[in-house]
């Protein structure tokens, strides 16, 4: 409910479209600048049709008081002292041992919260594929009776309506065990993923409890970061992530904030990947990042870093992948390539389209990220065109 449907964060000085819908001030005017329509329904809005939902602040603000309140409670509890006679040496570990508790308690509770989440919805997603293909052999099987067979951990109960195994009801025994199988896969792999992250919490909880020192804030706050495309200079992104969201968990992000201008990104193509660049005198292609199950907090990611999307990424208004090496395609001064080395060859400048083709399986390494060249070059086929299967190929179509 408090959630902006565009920068999906906490709302803050909440406006209302005429349809009903509310965002964030900054959120949608900015939304409306671009397309003079809902985000959400498309029905057509202005700026100056904005009305401010002053109701909706003071809730979301009594909620947030009312939370601090609550925790200011729970941390008092557990230090609630019996003997009236405190050392100055026990009020001043009282006081900063309630900042880093709260801090800690607050962070933990979202997380296993948006984990919690996660599988409700990865629960529903697989309920609903079983229901299609129960549909497919006319079995009636309702949406929450799979629910809580799968809450249960137990498999769903098969039993063919004429009391015989039809080729169709085969297939769907088959299917659902399959969709099962996938589900369970797919949970014990996000539990995995929250396990994960609840050590990295309680490890830094540790280190600075230990230390007794003012609550940290690094960590603990959510960091800001600018999310750009490779090849593609004039989108990119600004977005607010935890430091223990998943590197692969970027995708998701990029996908989500390309619906805000109209070009969403469908597919990423098999030779993309990240690279991180912490500060603009850098070269990103220095900081490629190479574990996508990393926290972006174990790969460096801190405030005010520019995450790099490398390799191809398909729009909704472009065409399906096709990789061409880049003396095939149509150059114009500005164009930007990665170009790699290959130690297997002894190769350098090699386009990016060519090392994951050409150079396949070889000893790869970043030589320039997001270059742009004065000319077409690629010297996959320095030597001969023979050398580029990618060159060959275009020849032989």
């Amino acid at each position: 409910m408090f959630i902006c449907p565009v920068c999906f964060s906490e709302m803050t000085e909440a406006m209302m479209t005429s349809c009903g819908h509310n965002y964030c001030g900054k959120c949608i005017k900015e939304c409306l600048d671009r397309k003079p329509a809902c985000p959400i329904c498309q029905q057509p809005c202005s700026p100056d049709r904005l009305v401010k939902n002053h109701a909706l602040d003071s809730m979301f603000n009594s909620i947030l008081a009312q939370k601090k309140i609550a925790a200011q409670q729970y941390v008092s509890a557990l230090f609630r002292q019996e003997d009236a006679k405190e050392s100055p040496i026990e009020l001043i570990f009282r006081k900063h041992a309630k900042n880093i508790i709260l801090d800690y308690e607050v962070f933990y509770n979202e997380m296993a919260g948006e984990f919690a989440k996660k599988k409700i919805e990865l629960k529903e997603k697989f309920a609903l594929q079983i229901e299609r293909s129960r549909a497919t052999c006319k079995k009636e099987i309702s949406v929450q009776e799979l629910l809580e067979d799968m809450a249960k951990d137990e498999e769903v109960p098969m039993v063919s309506p004429a009391g015989e195994k039809t080729d169709s009801f085969i297939k769907f025994e088959s299917e659902v065990k399959e969709i099962t199988e996938k589900y369970h896969r797919e949970l014990a792999e996000l539990d995995s993923e929250f396990e994960h992250a609840s050590s990295l919490v309680v490890q830094d909880f540790e280190k600075q409890f230990a230390a007794i020192c003012s609550s940290p804030k690094d960590f603990l706050l959510s960091i800001s970061v600018t999310l750009k495309i490779h090849g593609r200079p004039s989108i990119f992104f600004e977005a607010s992530v935890k430091s223990t969201t998943l590197v692969k968990d970027l995708r998701t992000i990029y996908m989500d904030k390309s619906k805000a201008i109209s070009n969403e990104i469908m597919d990423f193509g098999p030779d993309s990947f990240f690279c991180c660049q912490v500060d603009h005198e850098s070269d990103p292609g220095t900081a490629r990042i190479r574990d996508e199950r990393k926290t972006l907090w174990e790969v460096g990611i801190r405030q005010k870093s520019t995450v790099f999307l490398m390799g191809q990424v398909r729009f909704a208004k472009d065409k399906e992948f096709k990789l061409l090496c880049f003396l095939s395609r149509p150059f114009e001064k500005g164009m930007v390539e990665t170009y790699f080395r290959c130690k297997t060859c002894q190769q350098n400048w090699i386009c990016a389209a060519c090392s994951k083709v050409c150079h396949a399986g070889h000893d790869l390494i970043v030589f320039r990220a997001d270059h742009a060249p004065s000319y077409q070059c690629c010297y996959c086929s320095r030597k001969s065109k023979k050398d580029c299967s990618l060159l060959g190929q275009e020849e032989e179509s």
